[in-house]
């Protein structure tokens, strides 16, 4: 049963109909199956029926089993206080997420929608759609310990557990400016070599390599993109010797920034800064992938091992 790995109350889509989507039951179990009206599909991230002209009426009239699914006090995320722009799973306050600008997180329905006699800070505040600094554990969809190391709480990878954001699955790099920043300590291992790389965040999975994706090997940081309608990659390498500050953290940063017909990719590993200079013509957004995005994990790549910390994704410029 699905609904048991998902917090109670959950709505998740049919994977083979768009109108058509499954609700969990406070007990985790699976509850029903129900249908958007025609000409509307189930979108997971905003957990409510959206307008989408190109899904396919599935459910015929006596099926539509609900117009816009609420769920009132079942819903698993709460608005952020004081801050209405932000939500995040009841179960695991201390990862927030970002409805897009102008937008506050509304409870009784469970989505994102136009302030309602709610001011929110300017349109022009940019936050992280995803950060964590590993302070208090992880939701349940995450094996990611979290321990003190040199007086401050980090995440604890050892190669077969992930971090996963599901916000990037099926979208989230349609933006003019995308940021990916974090830290990284090795500790005592030793990252692979022979042509094998250890994944740090990617969205490589479900059988398909990544759009985005930065990566390590024995003596560099791989950063690496995929444009939209585009099948060569994107890629800057920056040897990490001596880039570590004094207690081993690298600080890392992967931006990708501009409009159509022009971007810049750029990486940073500690005071090193390279800009793409390569042959491909960066003229289109980051391409979007089916899965969501991973933090040390990735599809042909082997799990990340060492110690992360400070981990912020950005879809705009901070």
């Amino acid at each position: 049963d699905k609904c048991a790995a998902l917090p109670p109350n959950t709505l998740f889509p049919d994977e083979s109909a768009c109108q058509k989507y499954w609700r969990c039951g406070s007990n985790q179990r699976l509850a029903s199956s129900e249908c958007c009206p025609a000409g509307q599909g189930f979108d997971q991230i905003a957990q409510r029926c959206v307008v989408n002209s190109q899904c396919p009426d599935v459910c015929g009239p006596c099926n539509n089993t609900s117009s816009t699914p609420t769920a009132g006090s079942g819903c698993p995320l709460a608005p952020v206080p004081g801050n209405p722009n932000r939500y995040y799973y009841v179960i695991s306050p201390g990862t927030t997420l970002a409805c897009p600008e102008t937008l506050v997180f509304d409870a009784a329905i469970c989505t994102c929608v136009v302030g309602q006699g709610v001011v929110v800070t300017s349109p022009q505040l940019c936050v992280p759609t995803f950060q964590t600094g590993f302070d208090i554990p992880l939701d349940y969809q995450n094996n990611i310990p979290t321990i003190s190391y040199q007086g401050q709480q980090v995440g604890q990878f050892d190669g077969t557990g992930d971090l996963v954001i599901k916000a990037f699955a099926q979208s989230g790099f349609h933006t003019p400016h995308f940021q990916i920043d974090l830290r990284v300590n090795l500790a005592n291992t030793v990252p692979p070599s022979g042509g094998q790389r250890m994944a740090v965040v990617t969205n490589a999975d479900c059988e398909t390599m990544e759009s985005v994706s930065i990566t390590m090997d024995a003596q560099n940081f791989y950063f690496r993109i995929y444009q939209m309608e585009s099948t060569t990659p994107a890629e800057i390498a920056i040897p990490f010797a001596g880039l570590q500050d004094a207690n081993g953290w690298y600080k890392v940063s992967l931006m990708y920034a501009g409009g159509p017909g022009s971007f810049q990719f750029t990486a940073t590993v500690g005071s090193k800064t390279e800009v793409y200079r390569g042959p491909v013509l960066l003229d289109n957004y980051i391409d979007r992938r089916k899965c969501a995005l991973h933090v040390g994990f990735g599809y042909m790549y082997a799990g990340f091992q060492g110690y992360l910390d400070d981990i912020s994704i950005w879809r705009c410029k901070p």
